[in-house]
């Protein structure tokens, strides 16, 4: 569903317009459902790492159409997903689909051989976590909500949480004997700069992520995060825009130089 743009969040849509210039380049990649990847970066990929499926596992799928040897670890502990996570990987319809010859096939090789779910939340530290999410009307069990999920911290009741196991990116890649990643996704709800932090001691070529904006903080000090990062990697990675959003988030791509051929 595309953003609309809320006379509350006019200011700071505003200024991360400017902010991206400042930092971020235009792309004309390949749009994957919500991200944007090269087609020959996607064809010649092997791993990926996705965190925070949510409802929605299109991204993952349409990317394994253009590479069926691709292997796709999905992560995402919200009971919602959890319980439901057999029907969002099964779920098609979606637009791009039909442009796809023997779609429906493909799909059902797909998710029985290139798909590989796992009830695990990212966390810089391993271990269990609280796990926050909004209260939503109707919503009496954690199962039941639908918005946003975070570890960062209460959205507005406290008691609104559950349990969860963690484990940062270098953890993950020891437990699958892999010693790089080709595509890490990331949708974490506030934990992108460790994320981008953790950036500099794994092997990773393409990360694309959601970065939610004053979640935790002021949106000044978001945007001095966002600037430590490329500062920490401007001389390994090229920095893209994904989508321009219209509410106080950004989503951006560090594209690893020895591998960008745009």
């Amino acid at each position: 569903m595309a953003d609309r743009l809320k006379p509350e969040n006019k200011e700071i849509v505003e200024r991360i317009r400017i902010f991206e210039k400042e930092l971020f380049k235009e792309q004309k990649f390949k749009v994957y459902r919500n991200y944007h990847v090269p087609e020959n970066f996607v064809k010649k990929a092997k791993k990926v790492l996705s965190f925070g499926v949510g409802g929605d596992a299109n991204f993952e799928k349409l990317i394994c159409f253009d590479n069926l040897d691709l292997d796709v670890r999905l992560y995402d502990p919200t009971p919602y997903t959890i319980k439901n996570i057999k029907q969002i990987i099964e779920k098609g319809g979606y637009r791009q689909f039909n442009e796809i010859p023997n779609a429906n096939l493909l799909n059902q090789q797909i998710i029985k051989n290139n798909l590989k779910f796992m009830p695990l939340a990212y966390a810089p530290n391993n271990g269990k976590m609280k796990f926050y999410y909004k209260t939503e009307p109707g919503a009496k069990k954690p199962e039941q909500a639908l918005g946003s999920f975070s570890l960062a911290g209460a959205f507005d009741n406290p008691d609104n949480f559950v349990e969860v196991e963690c484990k940062n990116i270098q953890t993950i890649l020891t437990d699958l004997n892999w010693n790089n990643v080709d595509i890490l996704k990331t949708d974490v709800e506030g934990l992108w700069y460790d994320v981008g932090l953790e950036l500099q001691n794994i092997d990773c070529k393409f990360w694309v992520s959601e970065m939610e904006l004053g979640l935790g903080g002021s949106f000044d000090e978001s945007f001095d995060k966002i600037r430590k990062l490329c500062e920490i990697h401007r001389d390994k990675y090229n920095f893209y825009v994904n989508r321009k959003r219209l509410k106080a988030m950004m989503e951006v791509i560090f594209f690893r130089k020895d591998c960008d051929e745009s």
